[in-house]
């Protein structure tokens, strides 16, 4: 019996590595980041009383460090209440305030439920304001899926992530 329970934690063990490795090799390595017009940040959604969730901490604690490095002068939040009464975008622009980003270098998209509608509505804002570029901050897991999104909706960009401690 012992045997037995050995080699399921073994099989186990090697299941749990070998997913990890499919995983890593989904998320493309980190690119090194040129100036940008904008950083785009990705909604994602809030805790339930409205606190920012480990995944917006992360985003925006990023685009806040990226702006202050002098990669972009401008900040775009986007994502509405699309899985609660709470709007990502306006979660994670004041989060970044608190970070000590300026309210003047901040703007937010607060309508789309989806990086489809994220890509369409960023672009608007984008062309309004004369943006010709963007980096776009999100997670890990979502670097491939929203580049070619953003590709196809026509809006050159670089691809932000952070690690994820969550």
């Amino acid at each position: 019996m012992i045997r037995f329970l050995v080699m399921i934690f073994a099989l186990l063990a090697v299941a749990a590595a070998a997913l990890r490795w499919l995983a890593l090799a989904y998320v493309p390595p980190a690119q090194r980041l040129r100036p940008a017009a904008v950083i785009v940040v990705l909604g994602h959604p809030a805790n339930g009383d409205g606190s920012p969730s480990p995944a917006m901490v992360e985003q925006a604690t990023l685009a806040a460090a990226l702006y202050r490095a002098g990669l972009a002068p401008a900040l775009l939040f986007t994502g509405g209440a699309v899985y609660n009464e709470h709007v990502e975008a306006q979660v994670m622009a004041a989060l970044a305030v608190r970070l000590g980003v300026p309210a003047a270098a901040i703007a937010v998209e607060t309508q789309a439920r989806d990086t489809f509608e994220n890509a369409r509505h960023c672009r608007q804002t984008m062309q309004g304001r004369g943006w010709q570029d963007a980096i776009v901050v999100t997670t890990p897991y979502h670097v491939r899926r929203a580049s070619r999104i953003f590709r196809v909706a026509g809006i050159p960009h670089q691809m932000a992530y952070a690690q994820p401690s969550y």
